[in-house]
């Protein structure tokens, strides 16, 4: 079935060049989570947000990974160094969790319909009264009273490209650690080409394990670090996720510090 991106006819259609985005596997998925989905109704009214629903599962095309360095992945290296009966020592069964250390040896080249949100994000963005996003995952809640000062802000301001952060840590934070469920684009080149290069970097179910590499791909470009597609190559989805900035090696300290004083524009 071939997707569908559709707007909610009773959002401020005419009054408002900025967007929230929802993405849903199925219709049946959206009505499971229509409490949910009222929420973010609900909220993209109050923020004068016009409201965009995709709804359908990424063409069978586009399910497998097509950049090499994703073939070439640490995780996909170790799928065929490992039994095909890998029992957890301390379990005695079968390793059958994407968020455990044992997502390694599974096929990161086959990607998961996490990685929607970007070809949804781009055909919102293609709309030509829309001139930037906010995207959400449809299982998050706005909670009340809504906080509605970070979205007028955001879409009044500079940044192309904004995400959440996974956590704070000062100055030792690292810019590229950030999480994939919440985020906002501009319509301009660099944006567009972001969300298009995230998509062409699809691999694995995370969609982090993608978003992480093309951060730092693009910080490399701009001359931040000295970058060479170290994430993908030596590790794994779940030994990034928990990997703290004195751990980080030098091409992967993306910190405010370094952006400030090699790539300000970045």
């Amino acid at each position: 079935t071939r997707p569908a991106v559709c707007e909610y006819a009773r959002g401020p259609r005419f009054d408002s060049d900025a967007a929230m985005l929802l993405v849903s596997s199925s219709t049946d998925y959206l009505f499971r989570l229509w409490p949910l989905f009222l929420n973010k109704i609900l909220y993209a009214a109050a923020a004068n947000l016009r409201l965009f629903v995709w709804i359908g599962e990424l063409p069978a095309a586009a399910t497998r990974a097509t950049a090499a360095g994703c073939y070439l992945s640490q995780p996909n290296r170790a799928r065929f160094d490992q039994k095909p009966m890998l029992m957890h020592a301390q379990q005695r069964k079968l390793a059958d969790s994407y968020t455990t250390d044992s997502y390694d040896v599974k096929d990161v080249t086959r990607v998961s319909n996490h990685h929607v949100k970007m070809p949804a994000t781009l055909a919102v963005l293609a709309h030509p009264s829309v001139r930037g996003v906010y995207y959400v995952d449809l299982d998050s809640v706005a909670q009340l009273p809504f906080n509605l000062t970070n979205v007028k802000r955001t879409h009044g301001q500079y940044a192309d490209v904004v995400f959440k952060w996974t956590k704070k840590l000062g100055p030792a934070t690292l810019r590229w650690k950030v999480m994939g469920s919440r985020f906002y684009v501009r319509d301009t080149q660099f944006g567009r080409r972001f969300f298009e290069r995230w998509f062409d970097n699809r691999c694995s179910f995370k969609d982090q394990y993608s978003l992480w590499h093309t951060i730092l791909e693009l910080s490399a470009e701009a001359g931040c670090v000295d970058y060479k597609g170290e994430i993908w190559e030596r590790h794994s989805y779940d030994s990034v996720r928990h990997m703290k900035p004195s751990m980080a090696g030098a091409e992967l300290q993306l910190t405010c510090d370094v952006i400030h004083g090699k790539c300000p524009t970045f």
